[in-house]
Protein backbone atom coordinates (compact mmCIF):
# COMPACT_ATOMS: atom_id res chain seq x y z
CA UNK A 1 0.00 0.00 0.00
CA UNK A 2 2.72 2.34 0.47
CA UNK A 3 4.05 2.18 -2.84
CA UNK A 4 0.61 2.79 -4.79
CA UNK A 5 0.86 5.52 -6.75
CA UNK A 6 4.19 6.66 -6.34
CA UNK A 7 7.33 5.75 -8.50
CA UNK A 8 10.65 4.82 -6.81
CA UNK A 9 13.40 4.00 -9.06
CA UNK A 10 16.45 5.66 -8.57
CA UNK A 11 15.30 6.66 -5.55
CA UNK A 12 16.46 5.78 -2.01
CA UNK A 13 13.02 3.86 -0.08
CA UNK A 14 12.62 4.21 4.25
CA UNK A 15 10.74 1.33 5.64
CA UNK A 16 9.65 0.30 8.95
CA UNK A 17 11.57 -3.53 8.56
CA UNK A 18 14.83 -4.68 8.28
CA UNK A 19 16.75 -3.22 5.34
CA UNK A 20 16.93 -6.62 4.20
CA UNK A 21 12.43 -6.72 3.14
CA UNK A 22 12.81 -3.07 2.27
CA UNK A 23 15.11 -3.90 -0.50
CA UNK A 24 13.61 -6.81 -1.61
CA UNK A 25 10.74 -4.80 -2.12
CA UNK A 26 12.00 -1.35 -3.04
CA UNK A 27 15.21 -2.38 -4.52
CA UNK A 28 14.68 -5.27 -6.50
CA UNK A 29 11.10 -5.13 -6.99
CA UNK A 30 10.78 -1.43 -8.12
CA UNK A 31 13.95 -0.12 -8.98
CA UNK A 32 14.99 1.54 -6.07
CA UNK A 33 18.53 2.93 -5.87
CA UNK A 34 18.79 1.70 -2.10
CA UNK A 35 17.18 1.10 1.13
CA UNK A 36 16.37 2.25 4.70
CA UNK A 37 15.51 0.16 7.57
CA UNK A 38 15.45 -0.46 11.07
CA UNK A 39 15.19 -3.33 13.35
CA UNK A 40 17.01 -6.78 12.84
CA UNK A 41 17.07 -9.65 11.93
CA UNK A 42 16.12 -10.99 14.91
CA UNK A 43 14.59 -9.05 17.67
CA UNK A 44 12.05 -6.44 16.27
CA UNK A 45 12.23 -2.58 17.05
CA UNK A 46 8.94 -3.55 19.33
CA UNK A 47 10.32 -5.62 21.41
CA UNK A 48 10.53 -4.32 25.26
CA UNK A 49 14.11 -3.01 25.92
CA UNK A 50 14.97 -2.55 22.71
CA UNK A 51 16.96 0.61 22.78
CA UNK A 52 16.07 3.91 20.55
CA UNK A 53 19.86 4.30 19.34
CA UNK A 54 20.61 0.72 18.36
CA UNK A 55 21.15 -0.87 14.72
CA UNK A 56 20.01 -3.99 13.90
CA UNK A 57 22.47 -6.35 12.22
CA UNK A 58 20.62 -7.26 8.64
CA UNK A 59 21.89 -7.86 5.01
CA UNK A 60 20.39 -7.15 1.89
CA UNK A 61 20.18 -9.56 -1.11
CA UNK A 62 20.87 -8.05 -4.85
CA UNK A 63 19.42 -9.58 -7.78
CA UNK A 64 22.52 -10.75 -10.23
CA UNK A 65 22.01 -8.13 -12.22
CA UNK A 66 21.15 -5.21 -10.64
CA UNK A 67 23.16 -3.03 -7.97
CA UNK A 68 21.84 -1.47 -4.92
CA UNK A 69 22.76 -0.26 -1.62
CA UNK A 70 21.02 -0.48 1.80
CA UNK A 71 21.85 1.17 5.20
CA UNK A 72 20.33 -0.09 9.04
CA UNK A 73 19.40 2.61 11.05
CA UNK A 74 18.77 3.40 14.58
CA UNK A 75 15.12 3.36 15.34
CA UNK A 76 15.65 7.16 16.34
CA UNK A 77 17.44 7.67 12.67
CA UNK A 78 14.19 6.22 11.21
CA UNK A 79 11.55 8.09 13.53
CA UNK A 80 13.50 11.14 12.70
CA UNK A 81 12.77 10.80 8.69
CA UNK A 82 9.65 9.05 8.55
CA UNK A 83 8.77 12.66 10.34
CA UNK A 84 10.06 14.66 8.21
CA UNK A 85 8.28 12.68 5.39
CA UNK A 86 4.71 12.86 7.39
CA UNK A 87 5.07 17.02 7.41
CA UNK A 88 5.34 17.26 3.90
CA UNK A 89 9.20 17.98 3.89
CA UNK A 90 11.39 17.05 0.79
CA UNK A 91 13.84 14.42 2.31
CA UNK A 92 17.21 14.25 0.54
CA UNK A 93 20.11 11.78 1.28
CA UNK A 94 23.66 10.76 -0.04
CA UNK A 95 24.73 7.29 0.45
CA UNK A 96 28.73 6.60 -0.82
CA UNK A 97 29.04 2.96 -0.75
CA UNK A 98 32.19 1.16 -1.58
CA UNK A 99 31.86 -2.24 -1.54
CA UNK A 100 32.59 -5.95 -3.94
CA UNK A 101 32.32 -9.72 -3.86
CA UNK A 102 35.84 -11.78 -3.07
CA UNK A 103 36.35 -14.71 -1.67
CA UNK A 104 36.68 -15.02 2.01
CA UNK A 105 38.10 -17.43 4.32
CA UNK A 106 37.05 -18.06 8.09
CA UNK A 107 39.05 -20.79 9.75
CA UNK A 108 38.21 -23.66 12.53
CA UNK A 109 40.52 -24.12 15.37
CA UNK A 110 39.70 -27.19 17.65
CA UNK A 111 42.06 -28.65 20.67
CA UNK A 112 41.94 -31.76 22.60
CA UNK A 113 42.27 -33.08 25.89
CA UNK A 114 43.50 -36.48 25.10
CA UNK A 115 41.87 -39.21 26.41
CA UNK A 116 43.83 -42.62 27.63
CA UNK A 117 41.82 -45.01 25.74
CA UNK A 118 40.94 -44.32 22.38
CA UNK A 119 38.26 -46.91 22.24
CA UNK A 120 36.08 -45.23 25.34
CA UNK A 121 34.23 -42.70 23.11
CA UNK A 122 34.71 -38.62 23.26
CA UNK A 123 33.06 -35.60 23.86
CA UNK A 124 32.95 -32.48 22.11
CA UNK A 125 32.10 -28.80 22.89
CA UNK A 126 31.75 -26.30 19.81
CA UNK A 127 30.80 -22.46 20.04
CA UNK A 128 30.74 -20.05 16.64
CA UNK A 129 33.01 -17.80 16.33
CA UNK A 130 31.26 -15.74 13.67
CA UNK A 131 27.99 -16.38 11.95
CA UNK A 132 29.07 -14.26 9.02
CA UNK A 133 32.63 -11.91 8.89
CA UNK A 134 31.33 -9.07 9.67
CA UNK A 135 28.89 -9.81 12.18
CA UNK A 136 30.75 -10.16 15.80
CA UNK A 137 29.15 -9.83 19.10
CA UNK A 138 29.52 -9.77 22.74
CA UNK A 139 27.27 -12.36 23.75
CA UNK A 140 26.67 -13.85 20.39
CA UNK A 141 29.47 -15.66 20.43
CA UNK A 142 32.24 -14.37 22.49
CA UNK A 143 30.68 -15.25 25.42
CA UNK A 144 30.59 -18.99 24.03
CA UNK A 145 33.47 -18.66 22.73
CA UNK A 146 35.19 -17.34 26.00
CA UNK A 147 33.36 -20.04 28.50
CA UNK A 148 34.60 -23.14 26.37
CA UNK A 149 38.16 -21.81 26.26
CA UNK A 150 37.78 -21.23 30.03
CA UNK A 151 36.75 -24.78 30.48
CA UNK A 152 39.41 -26.22 28.51
CA UNK A 153 42.08 -24.17 30.45
CA UNK A 154 40.87 -24.79 33.71
CA UNK A 155 40.48 -28.52 32.91
CA UNK A 156 44.18 -29.08 31.41
CA UNK A 157 45.09 -27.25 34.81
CA UNK A 158 43.72 -29.06 37.26
CA UNK A 159 44.71 -32.68 35.42
CA UNK A 160 47.94 -31.15 35.11
CA UNK A 161 47.95 -30.56 38.85
CA UNK A 162 46.52 -34.03 40.07
CA UNK A 163 42.99 -32.20 41.21
CA UNK A 164 41.49 -34.60 38.65
CA UNK A 165 42.46 -37.91 37.04
CA UNK A 166 43.44 -37.98 33.26
CA UNK A 167 40.61 -38.54 31.59
CA UNK A 168 39.60 -42.07 29.67
CA UNK A 169 37.81 -40.07 26.73
CA UNK A 170 38.70 -37.42 24.83
CA UNK A 171 37.71 -33.81 25.49
CA UNK A 172 37.42 -32.32 22.17
CA UNK A 173 36.63 -28.27 21.55
CA UNK A 174 35.69 -26.31 18.03
CA UNK A 175 35.48 -22.66 17.32
CA UNK A 176 34.67 -21.66 13.67
CA UNK A 177 31.93 -20.15 11.39
CA UNK A 178 28.06 -21.13 12.65
CA UNK A 179 26.85 -24.92 11.68
CA UNK A 180 28.99 -24.58 7.71
CA UNK A 181 32.24 -24.47 9.53
CA UNK A 182 30.88 -27.14 12.17
CA UNK A 183 29.94 -29.31 9.59
CA UNK A 184 33.26 -29.06 7.45
CA UNK A 185 35.19 -29.72 10.47
CA UNK A 186 33.33 -33.06 10.50
CA UNK A 187 33.83 -33.75 7.03
CA UNK A 188 37.40 -33.19 7.87
CA UNK A 189 37.60 -35.96 10.66
CA UNK A 190 34.33 -38.26 9.76
CA UNK A 191 35.84 -40.79 12.03
CA UNK A 192 34.15 -38.47 15.24
CA UNK A 193 31.00 -39.50 13.62
CA UNK A 194 31.30 -43.21 15.32
CA UNK A 195 33.56 -42.01 18.09
CA UNK A 196 31.89 -38.85 19.42
CA UNK A 197 29.23 -40.04 22.72
CA UNK A 198 27.56 -36.50 23.28
CA UNK A 199 28.24 -32.60 22.07
CA UNK A 200 27.72 -29.44 23.70
CA UNK A 201 26.93 -26.15 22.04
CA UNK A 202 27.88 -22.96 23.51
CA UNK A 203 25.74 -20.11 21.97
CA UNK A 204 24.93 -16.87 23.97
CA UNK A 205 25.87 -18.11 27.18
CA UNK A 206 26.55 -15.21 29.41
CA UNK A 207 24.23 -12.11 28.86
CA UNK A 208 23.47 -9.83 31.94
CA UNK A 209 19.83 -11.41 32.80
CA UNK A 210 18.97 -7.65 34.68
CA UNK A 211 19.58 -5.60 31.13
CA UNK A 212 19.15 -8.03 28.40
CA UNK A 213 16.06 -9.74 29.84
CA UNK A 214 17.69 -13.24 28.74
CA UNK A 215 17.52 -16.37 30.72
CA UNK A 216 19.53 -19.40 30.51
CA UNK A 217 17.28 -21.59 28.24
CA UNK A 218 18.78 -25.26 27.46
CA UNK A 219 18.09 -27.00 24.60
CA UNK A 220 17.79 -30.68 25.10
CA UNK A 221 18.37 -33.32 22.76
CA UNK A 222 15.30 -34.16 20.67
CA UNK A 223 13.36 -37.82 20.43
CA UNK A 224 15.45 -39.04 17.99
CA UNK A 225 18.58 -38.56 20.20
CA UNK A 226 17.30 -39.55 23.93
CA UNK A 227 20.59 -39.56 26.04
CA UNK A 228 21.76 -39.81 29.24
CA UNK A 229 23.62 -36.10 29.19
CA UNK A 230 19.92 -34.08 29.56
CA UNK A 231 19.73 -35.58 32.72
CA UNK A 232 23.00 -34.67 34.20
CA UNK A 233 22.70 -31.74 32.40
CA UNK A 234 19.05 -31.28 34.38
CA UNK A 235 20.54 -32.73 37.62
CA UNK A 236 23.53 -30.15 37.81
CA UNK A 237 21.87 -27.17 36.73
CA UNK A 238 19.32 -27.73 40.05
CA UNK A 239 22.79 -27.81 42.23
CA UNK A 240 24.03 -24.20 40.43
CA UNK A 241 20.37 -23.36 41.41
CA UNK A 242 20.98 -24.20 45.13
CA UNK A 243 24.80 -22.63 45.26
CA UNK A 244 25.88 -19.72 45.18
CA UNK A 245 27.88 -19.53 42.24
CA UNK A 246 28.43 -15.68 42.55
CA UNK A 247 31.48 -13.23 41.43
CA UNK A 248 32.71 -9.50 42.73
CA UNK A 249 32.14 -8.56 38.59
CA UNK A 250 28.73 -10.37 37.90
CA UNK A 251 25.31 -8.87 38.26
CA UNK A 252 24.62 -12.01 40.42
CA UNK A 253 21.01 -12.87 39.82
CA UNK A 254 18.72 -15.29 40.66
CA UNK A 255 19.50 -18.44 38.27
CA UNK A 256 16.74 -18.11 35.44
CA UNK A 257 17.01 -21.58 33.66
CA UNK A 258 14.40 -23.45 31.44
CA UNK A 259 14.61 -26.77 29.15
CA UNK A 260 13.44 -26.81 26.15
CA UNK A 261 12.56 -29.82 23.99
CA UNK A 262 14.03 -28.97 20.40
CA UNK A 263 10.52 -29.59 19.06
CA UNK A 264 9.09 -26.31 20.75
CA UNK A 265 12.14 -23.86 19.02
CA UNK A 266 12.59 -23.44 15.75
CA UNK A 267 16.14 -21.71 15.72
CA UNK A 268 18.95 -23.36 15.00
CA UNK A 269 22.78 -23.53 15.59
CA UNK A 270 25.62 -25.74 16.14
CA UNK A 271 23.87 -28.63 18.05
CA UNK A 272 21.95 -29.28 15.37
CA UNK A 273 25.03 -30.64 13.40
CA UNK A 274 25.59 -32.98 15.85
CA UNK A 275 21.84 -34.12 16.10
CA UNK A 276 21.53 -34.88 12.27
CA UNK A 277 24.51 -36.88 12.51
CA UNK A 278 23.33 -39.13 15.12
CA UNK A 279 25.37 -37.41 17.86
CA UNK A 280 23.07 -36.58 21.39
CA UNK A 281 23.83 -32.69 21.06
CA UNK A 282 22.43 -29.63 24.00
CA UNK A 283 22.47 -26.20 23.74
CA UNK A 284 23.13 -23.52 26.49
CA UNK A 285 21.74 -20.31 25.06
CA UNK A 286 20.81 -17.22 27.34
CA UNK A 287 18.00 -15.96 25.07
CA UNK A 288 15.35 -13.12 25.08
CA UNK A 289 18.23 -10.98 24.52
CA UNK A 290 17.30 -7.18 24.06
CA UNK A 291 20.27 -6.68 22.05
CA UNK A 292 20.77 -9.83 20.35
CA UNK A 293 22.12 -9.33 16.42
CA UNK A 294 22.56 -5.24 17.16
CA UNK A 295 24.74 -2.63 17.96
CA UNK A 296 23.49 -3.11 21.51
CA UNK A 297 25.29 -6.61 21.84
CA UNK A 298 28.58 -5.15 24.04
CA UNK A 299 30.86 -6.58 26.35
CA UNK A 300 28.89 -4.55 28.58
CA UNK A 301 26.01 -6.30 28.28
CA UNK A 302 28.03 -9.94 29.34
CA UNK A 303 28.06 -10.99 32.92
CA UNK A 304 30.43 -12.89 34.90
CA UNK A 305 28.48 -14.60 37.24
CA UNK A 306 26.40 -16.08 34.61
CA UNK A 307 29.61 -17.19 32.39
CA UNK A 308 31.04 -19.02 35.64
CA UNK A 309 27.47 -20.82 36.32
CA UNK A 310 27.34 -22.16 32.36
CA UNK A 311 31.19 -22.92 32.31
CA UNK A 312 31.10 -24.48 36.05
CA UNK A 313 28.06 -26.79 34.62
CA UNK A 314 30.26 -27.23 30.91
CA UNK A 315 33.42 -28.40 32.79
CA UNK A 316 31.84 -30.44 35.81
CA UNK A 317 29.85 -32.29 32.90
CA UNK A 318 32.88 -33.04 30.90
CA UNK A 319 34.92 -34.16 34.14
CA UNK A 320 32.54 -36.72 35.30
CA UNK A 321 31.54 -37.84 31.55
CA UNK A 322 35.39 -38.11 30.85
CA UNK A 323 36.22 -40.80 33.74
CA UNK A 324 32.69 -42.44 33.76
CA UNK A 325 32.46 -46.36 34.34
CA UNK A 326 30.32 -48.54 35.49
CA UNK A 327 29.33 -47.05 38.91
CA UNK A 328 28.23 -43.72 36.71
CA UNK A 329 26.11 -45.46 34.27
CA UNK A 330 24.27 -46.87 36.80
CA UNK A 331 23.55 -43.78 38.57
CA UNK A 332 22.79 -41.80 35.23
CA UNK A 333 20.60 -44.99 34.21
CA UNK A 334 18.52 -43.75 37.32
CA UNK A 335 18.54 -40.15 36.66
CA UNK A 336 17.46 -40.86 33.30
CA UNK A 337 14.63 -43.47 34.54
CA UNK A 338 13.35 -40.51 37.18
CA UNK A 339 12.92 -38.00 35.02
CA UNK A 340 11.18 -40.51 32.33
CA UNK A 341 8.73 -41.48 34.82
CA UNK A 342 7.95 -38.34 35.43
CA UNK A 343 8.21 -36.72 31.45
CA UNK A 344 5.34 -40.40 30.84
CA UNK A 345 3.01 -38.67 33.46
CA UNK A 346 3.24 -35.11 32.08
CA UNK A 347 2.87 -36.12 28.44
CA UNK A 348 -0.16 -38.06 29.28
CA UNK A 349 -1.78 -34.83 31.37
CA UNK A 350 -1.53 -32.68 28.67
CA UNK A 351 -2.50 -35.61 25.92
CA UNK A 352 -5.63 -36.21 27.89
CA UNK A 353 -6.51 -32.47 26.16
CA UNK A 354 -6.51 -33.97 23.03
CA UNK A 355 -9.91 -36.06 23.72
CA UNK A 356 -12.49 -33.76 22.75
CA UNK A 357 -16.73 -34.04 22.79
CA UNK A 358 -16.91 -34.61 19.11
CA UNK A 359 -17.75 -37.72 17.96
CA UNK A 360 -16.44 -37.60 14.40
CA UNK A 361 -13.26 -36.93 15.79
CA UNK A 362 -12.70 -38.79 18.91
CA UNK A 363 -11.36 -42.14 18.04
CA UNK A 364 -8.30 -40.25 15.97
CA UNK A 365 -7.97 -38.06 19.28
CA UNK A 366 -7.47 -41.50 20.88
CA UNK A 367 -5.27 -42.81 18.71
CA UNK A 368 -3.39 -39.27 18.56
CA UNK A 369 -2.66 -39.49 22.75
CA UNK A 370 -1.96 -42.96 22.80
CA UNK A 371 0.65 -42.07 20.63
CA UNK A 372 2.34 -39.24 22.50
CA UNK A 373 2.46 -41.58 25.45
CA UNK A 374 4.20 -44.47 23.28
CA UNK A 375 6.37 -41.42 22.35
CA UNK A 376 7.46 -40.22 25.64
CA UNK A 377 7.99 -44.01 26.52
CA UNK A 378 10.35 -44.47 23.90
CA UNK A 379 12.56 -41.45 24.76
CA UNK A 380 12.42 -42.53 28.56
CA UNK A 381 13.59 -45.86 27.61
CA UNK A 382 16.07 -44.14 24.95
CA UNK A 383 17.97 -42.30 27.83
CA UNK A 384 17.85 -44.97 29.87
CA UNK A 385 19.69 -47.24 27.36
CA UNK A 386 22.07 -44.66 26.24
CA UNK A 387 24.03 -45.28 29.47
CA UNK A 388 25.28 -48.54 27.76
CA UNK A 389 27.42 -46.45 25.50
CA UNK A 390 29.36 -45.57 28.66
CA UNK A 391 29.67 -49.12 30.35
CA UNK A 392 28.50 -52.31 29.38
CA UNK A 393 29.12 -54.52 32.71
CA UNK A 394 26.70 -57.10 33.53
CA UNK A 395 25.55 -54.57 36.57
CA UNK A 396 25.07 -52.08 34.25
CA UNK A 397 22.98 -54.15 31.92
CA UNK A 398 20.85 -55.57 34.91
CA UNK A 399 20.35 -51.98 36.38
CA UNK A 400 19.26 -51.10 32.93
CA UNK A 401 16.46 -53.81 32.16
CA UNK A 402 15.16 -53.23 35.62
CA UNK A 403 14.75 -49.64 34.95
CA UNK A 404 13.33 -49.97 31.33
CA UNK A 405 10.69 -52.49 32.97
CA UNK A 406 9.66 -49.99 35.58
CA UNK A 407 8.74 -47.61 32.51
CA UNK A 408 6.87 -49.76 30.80
CA UNK A 409 4.93 -50.21 33.67
CA UNK A 410 4.46 -46.39 33.81
CA UNK A 411 3.71 -46.49 29.92
CA UNK A 412 0.85 -48.89 30.69
CA UNK A 413 -0.59 -47.19 33.70
CA UNK A 414 -0.80 -44.37 31.50
CA UNK A 415 -2.08 -45.83 28.58
CA UNK A 416 -5.01 -47.25 30.57
CA UNK A 417 -6.04 -44.12 31.83
CA UNK A 418 -6.27 -42.91 28.59
CA UNK A 419 -7.96 -45.64 27.11
CA UNK A 420 -10.77 -45.18 30.43
CA UNK A 421 -10.88 -41.41 29.88
CA UNK A 422 -11.97 -42.80 26.00
CA UNK A 423 -14.44 -45.19 26.72
CA UNK A 424 -16.18 -42.27 28.96
CA UNK A 425 -15.94 -39.72 26.42
CA UNK A 426 -17.69 -41.95 24.01
CA UNK A 427 -20.15 -42.87 26.00
CA UNK A 428 -21.03 -39.25 26.70
CA UNK A 429 -21.20 -38.96 22.84
CA UNK A 430 -22.89 -41.91 22.40
CA UNK A 431 -20.79 -44.06 20.09
CA UNK A 432 -18.77 -47.41 20.29
CA UNK A 433 -15.25 -47.61 21.49
CA UNK A 434 -13.26 -48.25 18.67
CA UNK A 435 -9.68 -50.63 19.32
CA UNK A 436 -7.13 -49.26 17.84
CA UNK A 437 -5.62 -50.66 14.57
CA UNK A 438 -3.54 -49.86 11.47
CA UNK A 439 -5.53 -48.75 8.36
CA UNK A 440 -4.78 -49.76 4.92
CA UNK A 441 -2.05 -46.65 4.33
CA UNK A 442 -0.75 -47.71 7.83
CA UNK A 443 -0.39 -51.09 6.68
CA UNK A 444 1.32 -50.57 3.72
CA UNK A 445 3.72 -47.87 5.24
CA UNK A 446 5.00 -50.67 8.24
CA UNK A 447 6.19 -52.94 5.23
CA UNK A 448 8.45 -49.93 3.86
CA UNK A 449 12.20 -49.16 5.99
CA UNK A 450 14.26 -46.12 4.39
CA UNK A 451 17.78 -46.81 5.51
CA UNK A 452 20.58 -44.18 4.56
CA UNK A 453 23.22 -45.04 1.19
CA UNK A 454 26.03 -43.37 3.68
CA UNK A 455 27.01 -41.30 6.97
CA UNK A 456 25.47 -37.85 7.27
CA UNK A 457 29.57 -36.66 7.72
CA UNK A 458 30.90 -38.92 4.75
CA UNK A 459 33.01 -38.13 1.52
CA UNK A 460 29.71 -39.03 -0.18
CA UNK A 461 27.73 -36.78 1.72
CA UNK A 462 30.00 -33.66 0.97
CA UNK A 463 30.07 -33.82 -2.78
CA UNK A 464 25.92 -33.76 -2.15
CA UNK A 465 26.04 -30.37 -0.31
CA UNK A 466 25.80 -26.72 -1.13
CA UNK A 467 29.24 -25.37 -1.86
CA UNK A 468 30.96 -24.34 1.22
CA UNK A 469 31.19 -20.95 2.38
CA UNK A 470 27.77 -19.61 1.37
CA UNK A 471 26.90 -18.67 4.80
CA UNK A 472 25.52 -19.84 8.01
CA UNK A 473 24.42 -22.86 5.40
CA UNK A 474 27.27 -23.55 3.61
CA UNK A 475 27.90 -27.32 3.79
CA UNK A 476 25.06 -28.62 5.34
CA UNK A 477 23.83 -32.30 4.41
CA UNK A 478 21.44 -33.45 2.83
CA UNK A 479 19.69 -34.98 5.64
CA UNK A 480 19.59 -31.90 7.46
CA UNK A 481 16.91 -29.10 7.32
CA UNK A 482 18.62 -27.80 4.39
CA UNK A 483 17.45 -31.33 2.51
CA UNK A 484 13.74 -31.22 0.30
CA UNK A 485 11.56 -31.88 2.70
CA UNK A 486 7.93 -30.33 3.28
CA UNK A 487 8.24 -27.65 4.98
CA UNK A 488 4.26 -28.17 5.85
CA UNK A 489 5.35 -30.54 8.49
CA UNK A 490 5.16 -28.60 11.65
CA UNK A 491 8.39 -27.26 13.90
CA UNK A 492 11.29 -29.99 13.71
CA UNK A 493 9.61 -32.55 12.32
CA UNK A 494 10.89 -32.10 8.90
CA UNK A 495 14.53 -32.73 10.39
CA UNK A 496 13.30 -35.32 13.03
CA UNK A 497 12.15 -37.49 10.03
CA UNK A 498 15.77 -37.59 8.40
CA UNK A 499 16.88 -38.22 11.91
CA UNK A 500 15.04 -40.89 12.91
CA UNK A 501 15.85 -43.11 9.98
CA UNK A 502 18.19 -45.66 10.97
CA UNK A 503 17.64 -48.66 8.66
CA UNK A 504 14.99 -50.63 11.58
CA UNK A 505 12.48 -48.00 11.50
CA UNK A 506 9.26 -48.54 8.67
CA UNK A 507 7.96 -45.58 7.45
CA UNK A 508 4.56 -45.61 10.05
CA UNK A 509 7.44 -45.92 12.50
CA UNK A 510 8.84 -42.89 12.06
CA UNK A 511 5.54 -41.20 11.16
CA UNK A 512 4.45 -42.40 14.70
CA UNK A 513 7.88 -41.23 16.56
CA UNK A 514 7.47 -37.63 14.78
CA UNK A 515 3.75 -37.88 15.68
CA UNK A 516 4.63 -38.49 19.09
CA UNK A 517 7.46 -35.56 19.44
CA UNK A 518 5.70 -32.77 17.11
CA UNK A 519 1.78 -33.68 16.47
CA UNK A 520 -0.27 -30.83 18.12
CA UNK A 521 2.48 -28.85 19.58
CA UNK A 522 1.48 -25.75 21.13
CA UNK A 523 4.27 -22.85 19.99
CA UNK A 524 2.76 -19.36 21.02
CA UNK A 525 3.98 -16.79 19.68
CA UNK A 526 6.75 -16.03 22.03
CA UNK A 527 8.36 -19.10 22.24
CA UNK A 528 11.42 -18.16 24.54
CA UNK A 529 9.41 -19.09 27.29
CA UNK A 530 8.58 -22.47 27.15
CA UNK A 531 5.87 -24.74 28.43
CA UNK A 532 5.30 -28.12 26.95
CA UNK A 533 1.31 -27.98 25.79
CA UNK A 534 -0.53 -29.94 23.53
CA UNK A 535 -4.21 -28.90 21.38
CA UNK A 536 -6.27 -30.18 19.31
CA UNK A 537 -6.08 -27.09 16.79
CA UNK A 538 -2.20 -27.23 16.76
CA UNK A 539 -0.91 -28.72 13.87
CA UNK A 540 -0.23 -32.44 13.98
CA UNK A 541 2.49 -34.66 11.88
CA UNK A 542 0.39 -35.77 8.42
CA UNK A 543 1.34 -39.24 7.54
CA UNK A 544 1.83 -38.57 3.90
CA UNK A 545 4.10 -35.58 4.52
CA UNK A 546 5.93 -37.72 6.30
CA UNK A 547 6.06 -40.52 3.47
CA UNK A 548 6.49 -37.70 0.68
CA UNK A 549 9.67 -36.46 2.68
CA UNK A 550 11.23 -39.69 2.90
CA UNK A 551 10.21 -39.74 -0.90
CA UNK A 552 12.47 -37.03 -1.68
CA UNK A 553 15.43 -38.41 0.17
CA UNK A 554 15.41 -41.26 -2.08
CA UNK A 555 14.97 -39.48 -5.42
CA UNK A 556 18.03 -37.41 -4.06
CA UNK A 557 19.90 -40.45 -3.80
CA UNK A 558 20.57 -40.30 0.03
CA UNK A 559 18.49 -43.22 0.81
CA UNK A 560 16.45 -46.51 0.06
CA UNK A 561 13.56 -47.87 0.77
CA UNK A 562 13.33 -51.36 0.92
CA UNK A 563 10.30 -53.24 0.91
CA UNK A 564 9.51 -55.90 3.71
CA UNK A 565 7.61 -59.18 2.99
CA UNK A 566 3.59 -58.91 4.37
CA UNK A 567 3.87 -60.94 7.59
CA UNK A 568 1.92 -64.46 7.19
CA UNK A 569 -1.37 -64.60 8.63
CA UNK A 570 -2.21 -65.71 11.69
CA UNK A 571 -4.23 -69.22 11.59
CA UNK A 572 -5.93 -72.03 13.80
CA UNK A 573 -3.53 -75.29 13.32
CA UNK A 574 -5.22 -77.79 11.91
Amino acid sequence: ADYAGKDVAGKIVLGSGAVGGVFATGVNQRGAAGALGTGSSGVSSNTPGYTMDQIGWSSVSPLPDKGGFGFALSLRQFLELRGLIDRGEKVVVRAHVRARNHPSRMNVVSAAIPGSDPAAGEMILVAHAFETIATPGANDNCTGVGTILEVGRALARLIRDGDLPRPRRTIRFVWGPEISGTTQFMYKHPELQDKLLVALNFDMTGANPKTTDAYLRMKLTPDSRPSYLNDLIESLLRFVDQTEIRTQEGANAVFNYRLSPVATITSGSDHSVFNNGGIPAMQFNYWGDNFYHSSGDRADQADATELKRVAFTAGATMAYLSTAGAAQARDLAWESAGNGQKWIAEVTRHAAGLLGNDAATLHEEHKAAQTKVAGAFGRAKGSVDSVLALAREPEVAASVKSLVASLEAVRDTNAKLLETLYRERASAVGVKPVAMGLTEKEREYSLLVPRRLFKVYSPEAQKRTAAPGGGRGGGRPQFTPGAPVPRRLPGAASSEVANFIDGTRSILDIYQAVRAECGNLVVGDDDNKFAYALSREAADVDLELVAAAIQNLEKGGAVEVVKLPPPKPVGKKK
